[in-house]
C-alpha cells in the first residue's frame, strides 16, 4: 500500500525551478536556452554547477556565463504571479563582458 499524499505536508517556501526563475525574471528569454545553459555547466547557484530543476530561494546567488558575459544576481524574492511577476526579484551583484578569446 503506498501511503495517502493528503496528509503530506508541504513546505512553507518551496521555491522554484532554476529554468523557470532565468525566464520569468528575463535573464534568459526562453526556459529551454535556460536549460541548455545549465546542461553546459554555464550557471551555477551558491557557487556550484545548477542543473535546471534546482530550486532557487531567496538569498542565492546566481552567476550566468553566456557567450560573451557574465552575469551574478542575488535572488531577492521569488516570482510571483501576474503580467509584472518577474520584476524587482532579482538585484544583480556583478555584471561584465568576458574577455574575447582572440585577446
Amino acid at each position: 500500500m503506498t501511503p495517502s499524499r493528503e496528509g503530506a505536508r508541504r513546505p512553507e517556501n518551496p521555491g522554484v525551478r532554476l529554468d523557470v526563475f532565468l525566464k520569468i525574471a528575463g535573464i534568459l528569454k526562453r526556459r529551454s536556452l535556460a536549460q541548455s545553459f545549465c546542461e553546459a555547466g554555464a550557471v551555477t547557484v551558491n557557487g556550484h554547477p545548477a542543473k535546471s530543476g534546482r530550486l532557487i530561494h531567496a538569498g542565492d546567488r546566481v552567476r550566468i556565463d553566456t557567450w560573451n558575459r557574465r552575469l551574478v544576481v542575488l535572488v531577492r524574492s521569488l516570482p510571483g504571479k501576474g503580467p509584472r511577476r518577474g520584476e524587482r526579484c532579482y538585484e544583480v551583484i556583478e555584471e561584465g563582458r568576458k574577455p574575447s578569446p582572440n585577446g
